[in-house]
């Protein structure tokens, strides 16, 4: 499991291995949403934008680094 706060302090985004989600955990009572993105799982990180808008979710599949930028509605931006 991966988790990163955001800056604001307001959302946890945690992601599970084999998962094609980000869970997005409100810390102010707010309803939990999720964030599918197909075809990748095996996250091994997950970080903020600095507006608290968007994550960067990052996987290793064989030795390969690959990163993803992800806006608030679950839009890959790749």
């Amino acid at each position: 499991m991966n988790s990163g706060l955001s800056p604001d302090g307001k959302i946890l985004a945690i992601t599970k291995s084999g998962e094609y989600r980000i869970r997005l955990l409100s810390l102010s009572g707010q309803p939990t949403r999720e964030l599918v993105l197909k075809n990748w799982n095996t996250f091994s990180s997950v970080d903020w934008t600095a507006d608290s808008k968007g994550r960067f979710v990052t996987k290793q599949p064989d030795r390969l680094a690959v990163q993803l930028a992800v806006r608030g509605s679950g839009r890959q931006c790749a």
